[in-house]
Order: structure tokens, then sequence, then C-alpha cells
């Protein structure tokens, strides 16, 4: 394997483990129940990928679209860009643009307040001008959602 630390990378076996956590403000822009929003977000793994840095952070803005949880099926999706969620990188810091996308649908089969819930989480995360280091991590879901 090549990577931009040299040419041959040997990796013991582990188990990876990536976490992403985005919170949000929103405000509701009253077109197809529509939100614009300004978030932050923090990025952690326990392998420092692709070169070894710490957790990444950022501000960014995006738009969402929650499901109505008064119609028996509809669809959410949010996106949301982080024009620089920068971190720790040896002595110096190291700046992404990360890009993350949820969307999926709600579908209540029955009139009750409990519905089932699909998506799918996508986050591109890249060194602006660089797209040799570009990541895209994607994890499909699958849920239950209570009304109220």
């Amino acid at each position: 394997m090549h990577t931009i630390a040299g040419p041959t990378v040997a990796v013991p076996w582990f188990v990876a483990v990536d976490q992403t956590s985005e919170a949000r403000v929103e405000r509701c822009i009253h077109v197809l129940r529509f939100y614009a929003g300004i978030a932050y977000l923090q990025v952690n793994s326990n392998y420092g990928y692709p070169i070894g840095y710490g957790p990444l952070h950022g501000f960014g803005a995006g738009i969402e679209r929650y499901a109505d949880p008064n119609k028996r099926f509809d669809v959410f999706a949010a996106l949301y860009f982080y024009p620089a969620a920068t971190g720790p990188y040896g002595s110096g810091t190291v700046s992404f643009e990360d890009t993350t996308f949820d969307g999926g649908f709600r579908w209540r089969p029955t009139s009750s307040k409990i519905a089932l819930v699909a998506g799918l989480y996508q986050e591109i995360r890249a060194i602006p001008g660089l797209r040799a280091a570009q990541t895209v991590r994607a994890a499909p879901y699958f849920g239950i959602s209570l009304s109220h």
C-alpha cells in the first residue's frame, strides 16, 4: 500500500472505531419543512487515519428537512458543509473540508405513533485541492421512531 507518509505501511490487527458528532442550531425557512442552520462538528477515531492526526473539529452550515410525523410515509435529509475542520498533526495542525449527509425515510405502517426508519449517513472528508487524501465513510441504519 502506498501512502503520503511513505511507500509501505504495516498495520497490526485492530478494531477501527469512528465517531462523528454534530450539534446544530436551525431555523425553519417555511418551504417544504426545510430548515437552515449552523453546526459544530467533532470527528474522532482510534487510529488517526490517514497519517496520525487527532480529533477534528469545526463550524459549518447546511440545510435539513425533517420527516412529517403526521404522514404515514415521508422522507428526511440533511446536508452540512464544514469548510475547515481542523485538528492536531504532529506539532502542527491539519485542516479538512468535511461534508455530511443523512437521508432516508420514515414509514408508519399503522395509525400508531411508532414508525420504522431507514437511512444512510455519509461523510466525505478531504484536504482542499488534494483528492488523494479524501476519506468517504458511509453507514446505513435502520431503527424505530416514536412520535409524540
